[in-house]
């Protein structure tokens, strides 16, 4: 089922473009793309809309992630996500955020992968960068929604995710494995979220 997330389009990314200075340093930057992965030998860039989310367990076999998993790997911010419980009356929407103490709302950072692609019938046109984020099975208290979840890294794995050095599938996949976190609450919210059309700050607002 696909999910959709507040806010899931910044994210700090390393090793840019071949030609920008990303790729010469290792740069983490703060960037703006879209939702979608398009991996760089797609025909159509409309595959995008399949490629949303990626598998923790399998991307290092899919063609579209694997070299993602090796060199193009991001941290995607965000504060919450929508999620649908399906019950006997329909699907509910829900919103789901992480909870510190006191109730405070504690934003966090799923694992991401992004791409860049080039449309071979136009060679002068630009480099859209796309990217998709990591799911995995879901925490105990989020089970009764939704028996995925995306992939939200403890501070302690920043880091190791966005290093440059480690480009091998095996050891990215094995940063994807930790204790899932705990602290997550979640609460039913208005059906205008189905709509992609509705992108107001009442849209989170409890049901």
């Amino acid at each position: 089922m696909p999910t959709r997330w507040r806010r899931s389009t910044t994210w700090h990314r390393v090793n840019g473009l071949p030609s920008s200075a990303s790729a010469q340093t290792g740069r983490r930057e703060l960037v703006v793309l879209k939702w979608g992965l398009v991996p760089n030998w797609a025909q159509d860039p409309k595959i995008g809309y399949k490629m949303i989310n990626a598998r923790s367990e399998t991307a290092v076999m899919k063609p579209a992630f694997r070299d993602g998993m090796k060199f193009r790997r991001c941290l995607v911010a965000a504060d919450g996500w929508y999620e649908w419980k399906v019950t006997p009356a329909g699907k509910v929407p829900t919103f789901i955020q992480r909870m510190g103490e006191g109730g405070a709302i504690v934003p966090f950072f799923f694992a991401g992968l992004w791409a860049s692609w080039k449309d071979k019938e136009q060679l002068d046109s630009e480099w859209p960068e796309t990217f998709a984020i990591l799911t995995r099975e879901a925490a105990p208290e989020l089970r009764e929604i939704h028996n995925r979840m995306p992939v939200v890294l403890p501070e302690s794995g920043y880091g190791p995710w966005l290093v440059p050095t480690v480009t091998d599938s095996a050891t990215a996949a094995d940063l994807l494995s930790a204790p899932v976190l705990e602290g997550f609450h979640h609460y039913p919210v208005s059906t205008r979220v189905n709509s992609p059309k509705h992108v107001e700050a009442d849209c989170i607002n409890p049901l």
